[in-house]
């Protein structure tokens, strides 16, 4: 019985162990090629050593079966709180004098956290657009639909709306050692629509 009882308390440690080992070095390594992308260090994180061991070690078939059977497979961001779009949107309404009557992010009878949520999720595509190395003449058109009706919406929000400026801005982040000095986040413009009504 007693053979049984520390048999079974030596597998549970060793299970724990590993977990403990799996979890640690998933999140590491994931913490570091970041910290790499982040900064768009792309040369030094091809040749980061760790990263390369990392990179056999997370592809190893072993490993794999492992982390995918006990979902370790994904480090803390997996799990981290649903971020926001990676651009901003903005539309600038005019009237025929080209007075602006108002700026707006979104319709503003999208009221409720879980519109706004899924006004967000509807501007997805745009992000894939946006990712696109090469011109892709169905997202682009698509792009161009979608900021229309946005646009006419907002605009149909004022009797004297005549155009509607929408503007596509970029999160521009600091680099670690330019924000260790103060540096704050800005927002480069990506693309700008005009529409008349």
């Amino acid at each position: 019985m007693k053979i049984r009882f520390l048999t079974a308390t030596f597998l549970c440690s060793s299970i724990v162990t590993i977990q403990l080992l799996c979890l640690v070095f998933v999140n590491t390594y994931q913490l570091v090629d970041g910290y790499y992308v982040t900064n768009n260090r792309k040369e030094e994180c091809k040749n980061d050593k760790f990263l390369q061991a990392g990179n056999k070690i997370l592809t190893s078939g072993l490993y794999k079966l492992y982390t995918n059977y006990t979902g370790t497979n994904s480090g803390y961001g997996f799990y981290g709180p649903n971020v926001g779009s990676e651009f901003i949107l903005s539309f600038t309404v005019l009237d025929s004098d080209n007075k602006v009557l108002g700026k707006h992010r979104r319709p503003s009878t999208i009221i409720q956290n879980e519109s706004k949520q899924r006004f967000d999720l509807c501007t997805y595509p745009m992000m894939l657009r946006i990712e696109q190395e090469n011109k892709n003449k169905i997202l682009d058109d698509y792009f161009e639909v979608l900021l229309h009706q946005i646009s006419e919406k907002i605009n149909n929000e004022y009797d004297s709306g005549y155009k509607v400026i929408a503007e596509i801005f970029l999160h521009d982040f600091p680099d670690i050692e330019n924000s260790s000095k103060g540096e704050q986040e800005g927002f480069k413009i990506l693309e700008r629509y005009k529409f008349t009504f």
